[in-house]
């Protein structure tokens, strides 16, 4: 199979679990079908980090720039599966906040935490 076809089919079907997390109801990995679509999101991150990582080895022009790719999909695939988790098994707040959850907590209350890291000791 040719390997532009599949790479293309694996950023797809990670671009695809993505955008699925956020627009399915809360608890949707009741329903088995989406648990399947989210291993083979985890399958296609690994194929993708290991074309990355095959560039990173050569010495082509691309090089470089797929040196910081690899980590940074490493990174979205590990928060991408945090969140398909939380949002998907529906786990209680308590036990294990969703990355986007943290990230908007965070920014709403950047004020506050502005003035706690400003003042002297």
């Amino acid at each position: 199979m040719n390997t532009r076809i599949l790479t293309l089919a694996a950023l797809v079907c990670v671009c695809l679990q993505s955008v699925l997390v956020f627009q399915l109801p809360i608890g949707f990995y009741q329903q088995r079908f989406w648990l399947l679509l989210l291993a083979l999101a985890v399958m296609a991150c690994v194929y993708l980090m290991q074309r990355l990582a095959n560039i990173t080895s050569s010495r082509s022009a691309g090089a470089k720039f797929s040196q910081l790719l690899v980590p940074a999909l490493f990174g979205f695939m590990v928060l991408m599966l945090w969140e398909a988790i939380v949002r998907g098994f529906n786990v209680p707040l308590v036990l294990m906040p969703a990355p986007s959850r943290i990230m908007s907590t965070l920014l709403n209350n950047l004020p506050t935490c502005g003035l706690i890291f400003s003042k002297p000791i």
